[in-house]
């Protein structure tokens, strides 16, 4: 009788610790923003959000949609400023449950010598993304992008832990990202 109990105990105890390292959405939110938004450089600014920290019409403006509340407390809207171009922004707005996949690129700077890493989401059809832009009378333009870039600060295992990040956050919400190589990289 005193080894099952102290089997059930340790059990017990193994199973809430262990559940314990795995973070919940907002935890998970709020590193992908730090992360993303930690982005500087001459040529980039970076700005990250996620639906629920945007007004309803906003949002709505900016996506050129409105949205019900269970699908815009999982999207994500990303703008990076491309400096060079004035603040020309191109921006992508997208559910996170509908990611299908995650490649990591780099990008060479236009001097050649600062290289930066970007992720390369892809979506799986009826699941809300978009890529926009901004003319110079400051009108939305759609464009024709089939993924989402987005910059991120290196070395390569920061880039690993946002892309780990973005595919758990996929799955919290009930997603199945084909790209399930969470922990294996």
């Amino acid at each position: 009788m005193l080894i099952r109990i102290r089997i059930l105990f340790l059990t017990t105890l193994f199973c809430n610790s262990y559940s314990g390292f795995s973070q919940n959405i907002d935890d998970t939110k709020a590193f992908i923003v730090s992360k993303i938004e930690s982005f500087t450089s001459a040529q980039y600014k970076s700005y990250c959000g996620y639906g629920d920290d945007y007004n309803r019409s906003d949002l709505a403006e900016v996506a050129g949609k409105s949205f019900d509340t269970s699908v815009q407390k999982r999207l994500l809207f990303y703008e990076r400023d491309y400096l060079e171009l004035g603040t020309m922004p191109f921006i992508y707005i997208f559910d996170v449950k509908g990611i299908s996949g995650i490649e990591t690129a780099t990008q060479k700077s236009n001097s050649g010598n600062i290289t930066y890493f970007e992720l390369h989401i892809s979506f799986k059809p009826g699941y809300f993304y978009q890529a926009r832009t901004k003319d110079y009378q400051g009108q939305f333009i759609n464009l024709d992008q089939v993924v989402a870039m987005i910059l991120v600060n290196g070395p390569m295992e920061e880039v690993m832990r946002v892309k780990k990040a973005l595919l758990h956050l996929c799955k919290l919400y009930g997603g199945s990202p084909l790209d399930d190589n969470l922990f294996k990289e």
